[in-house]
């Protein structure tokens, strides 16, 4: 069973949850997953400063070698939390933090096809589209966030345009031996723009852009317990995504090593 995940770029301060309520089955060959997270903020049980509510629901299906899921989720209230400009850490208490606040509606659907029936080749894809719109409920400043730090300053009106972000990705896994796989990918975030003006260059973050990442892995099995991998990933960024980038792609390789215990 798949569980209920976090939807790409839903703000920092979601991507984990406190004081939640979850539900899992299985009925025959179908799984049904609901998540709801309690709002308001109780400094008992949401000790790292939630204050929205969250709430996800899953329907999911396998159908011989084929897996899909679709997946929608709510949030209210969350909170992207940013550094301060050096005009308001002079003013402000040294523990201040930024934040922008909205709500934002997710659905997405993914799968993955076993090739064959030892599931030696797997395919996945998957398409998200968020939309992040200015919050119903505004928050006061001077709370308490994640690492005990106190957001001195919201902007709580910055998507009465409406963002819209469409994430979609490929990939596939293939074991060569038993010890070896590979892996490869490709994913794309697309943004419109959401300024007012219809922009489509870098002159505002606000602008529509596009972010394109492909990626390829080698993992080995040494031992049951040890192993090492090694990458390659490459990333562009136009438009608004590359707004005050100095450079708009980027190669990057890393290599390392897992011990499970």
């Amino acid at each position: 069973m798949l569980p209920l995940r976090r939807f790409p770029s839903l703000v920092s301060e979601d991507s984990r949850l406190d004081s939640t309520l979850r539900f899992t089955t299985q009925i025959g060959r179908y799984r049904v997953a609901a998540l709801t997270q309690l709002s308001g903020h109780n400094p008992a049980f949401q000790p790292d400063g939630v204050y929205g509510s969250d709430k996800q629901l899953l329907l999911g299906t396998d159908i011989q070698r084929l897996s899909v899921d679709v997946i929608y989720g709510s949030v209210h209230d969350a909170i992207s939390a940013s550094a301060l400009s050096a005009a308001q850490v002079s003013a402000l208490p040294a523990n201040s933090l930024a934040g922008t606040i909205s709500d934002n509606t997710a659905y997405g659907v993914v799968g993955k096809y076993s090739i064959d029936h030892a599931g030696r080749l797997k395919l996945y894809a998957g398409f998200d589209r968020i939309r992040y719109a200015n919050p119903v409920l505004p928050l006061s400043a001077g709370m308490t966030t994640v690492g005990g730090y106190v957001l001195s300053v919201l902007t709580q009106n910055a998507y009465t345009f409406h963002k819209i972000l469409d994430a979609s990705w490929g990939g596939a896994k293939y074991a060569l031996t038993r010890k070896l796989d590979l892996s490869g990918g490709s994913y794309t975030y697309r943004q419109n723009s959401y300024s007012g003006n219809g922009c489509t260059d870098n002159s505002n973050a606000k602008c529509s852009g596009n972010l394109n990442v492909v990626s390829a892995v080698a993992a080995y099995k040494i031992s049951r317990f040890l192993g090492i991998y090694g990458g390659g990933e490459w990333s562009e960024v136009t438009n608004g995504y590359s707004s005050a980038y100095l450079y708009t792609t980027d190669v990057t390789a890393t290599i390392g090593g897992q011990f499970h215990f």
